[in-house]
């Protein structure tokens, strides 16, 4: 049984050893999502499989605050990744929130209602 999510942590070591020859393992062997996180870049790449192949739905850099799947449910400061801190007023800013639509509403009538 294979895991819903992997992620893979690149060092100028392993880069082509997590993106080549991994992603092709995890891809075979169906996770649905990876995410390949590379702390001297500063980003986050998220990606999905997509009819066997990788797909990337997403690239988040620096101090982005991010909603990545499959945990776009949570927001994620991606500033402890790389081993910084928020300061005390900085760390209230949040990613938006999912607004979530009532039973036979016509579509956007959610992100209305909220504002």
């Amino acid at each position: 049984m294979a895991p819903d999510w992997a992620c893979e942590v690149l060092s100028p070591s392993t880069y082509r050893l997590d993106r080549l020859k991994k992603l092709g393992v995890y891809g075979r062997e169906g996770v649905k999502h990876a995410w390949l996180l590379h702390p001297g870049e500063r980003t986050l790449e998220g990606l999905r499989l997509e009819s066997g192949r990788w797909a990337i739905v997403a690239t988040h850099a620096d101090d982005a605050i991010v909603r990545a799947e499959p945990f776009d449910a949570i927001a994620i400061d991606l500033l402890p990744l790389w081993g910084e801190s928020r300061g005390p007023r900085a760390s209230r800013r949040r990613a938006p929130p999912r607004a979530k639509a009532r039973a036979g509403e016509a579509p956007g009538a959610a992100r209305r209602r909220r504002r």
